[in-house]
């Protein structure tokens, strides 16, 4: 029965924030979604890349380097991955400079900082 997704009120208050975000009403450029493992923050987000074009979905692993997380955004924004760091900057810009965009990192909570900066 996986077909069926039931809208929480904490499903309700991840979809405002999205809005937010994508309009940005309330001057949020960057927001954490937390809770303790199995609540349905992969899933919301998931549900939110299938039914948004605008939103794109990435899961950090502890396997990806800076610049392999940066080819992945790149690739989930605008489907390609460049080989270096400037490549994929310029990729970014040029693809939320067309359309604003909500670029979503899932397991960020596992980045070091050097992925964060």
């Amino acid at each position: 029965m996986k077909d069926v997704f039931v809208p929480t009120q904490n499903y309700n208050h991840f979809e405002n924030l999205c809005g937010e975000l994508m309009s940005s009403s309330a001057g949020i450029e960057m927001a954490a979604i937390i809770g303790r493992a199995g609540r349905g923050k992969t899933t919301s987000a998931q549900r939110m890349v299938a039914l948004n074009p605008y939103v794109a979905y990435v899961r950090f692993e502890d396997r990806l380097s800076p610049v392999a997380l940066i080819r992945e955004i790149a690739f989930a924004v605008a489907g390609v991955r460049p080989g270096h760091t400037q490549g994929c900057m310029d990729v970014i810009r040029a693809e939320l400079a067309r359309s604003r965009r909500l670029i979503m990192v899932d397991e960020a909570d596992r980045m070091g900082l050097k992925h964060l900066n």
